[in-house]
């Protein structure tokens, strides 16, 4: 328990270290600004059979080419302390597969809708070395995956390249509500030792997003659903992400909790797989 607290201070004192929260470093403006934003995530169990702390740090960045075009840049770490109750506390780290993408924004887009589109790939840098920490690795980056619902569980998939796409939304409905939706999708593609042992996986996370916004406080539920028709069972994942963001200025700030609905993740035989998640960025 002691340990876990640690983990939290840490956590805590990283966030307001690197900015106040997030950042929509994929929401293009005519302005060229360049948005970067740091991120973290963690997840704990503590029960009579075993302990799990999990804290993910990521950064993103924003290089803006034109009024049109832009790129983004993700790149992120898993930090895993496990142990059986009454051994030793083992310990693991994971890098996330980086990833980079191009987004244009469409010509439809105006100062109270934006529309945009984005293509990239995600570099196969994460993978799970065999020996004695094969099993600490495939637990930070399986649980690491599950941390935002599986949205973007390709930046935890070990040995595995992806091909993304994506298209977002956001509109002003109101002068207190807003609205954002993103559709992306993922292939996949098994690397390294893994290429012909492994088939090409598909994902598709879908996220809608109802936002009240008071002054500088915005605030809502991230409605999260994930499609993988690649696979056989499973096959969709749901979470629900309550959030409450404060923007000055050009700097940002955001608490979130994920909080994982059915199975895999959640329900009678998941994993029970939450997170507490603090943002922070600006713009340069």
């Amino acid at each position: 328990m002691v340990y876990r607290f640690g983990v939290l201070a840490l956590a805590l004192t990283c966030v307001w270290c690197t900015g106040l929260a997030r950042a929509q470093v994929t929401q293009l403006d005519p302005e060229p600004r360049h948005p970067v934003e740091g991120a973290l995530a963690y997840y704990g169990v503590d029960d009579p059979i075993s302990s799990l702390d999990l804290v993910l740090g990521a950064l993103a960045a924003r290089y803006v080419w034109s009024p049109r075009y832009a790129l983004v840049a993700f790149m992120g770490a898993a930090f895993l302390a496990s142990s059986p109750q009454g051994a030793p506390v083992d310990h693991a780290f994971r890098p996330a597969n980086p990833e980079l993408m191009l987004w244009y924004l469409s010509p439809l887009s105006g100062p109270e809708l934006s529309v945009r589109a984005g293509f990239g790939l995600a570099a196969p840098l994460t993978w799970i070395e065999r020996g004695p920490d094969a099993r600490l690795h495939r637990t930070a980056l399986a649980n690491a995956a599950g941390l935002d619902g599986l949205r973007r569980m390709w930046r935890w998939a070990p040995s595995c390249t992806s091909v993304v796409a994506a298209a977002e939304i956001d509109a002003e409905l109101h002068e207190v509500l807003l609205l954002h939706g993103e559709l992306w999708s993922a292939l996949l593609v098994p690397s390294h030792h893994e290429f012909l042992r492994k088939r090409i996986g598909l994902v598709m996370p879908v996220q809608l997003a109802p936002i009240v916004r008071v002054g500088p406080l915005h605030a809502g539920p991230r409605l999260n659903a994930v499609l993988m028709p690649s696979q056989s069972l499973d096959a969709a994942q749901l979470s629900i992400e309550p959030f409450a963001a404060l923007h000055v200025g050009r700097v940002f700030g955001e608490v979130a909790v994920t909080v994982n609905v059915d199975e895999p993740l959640a329900g009678k035989r998941g994993a029970g797989v939450w997170a507490l998640h603090l943002r922070g960025g600006g713009e340069l």
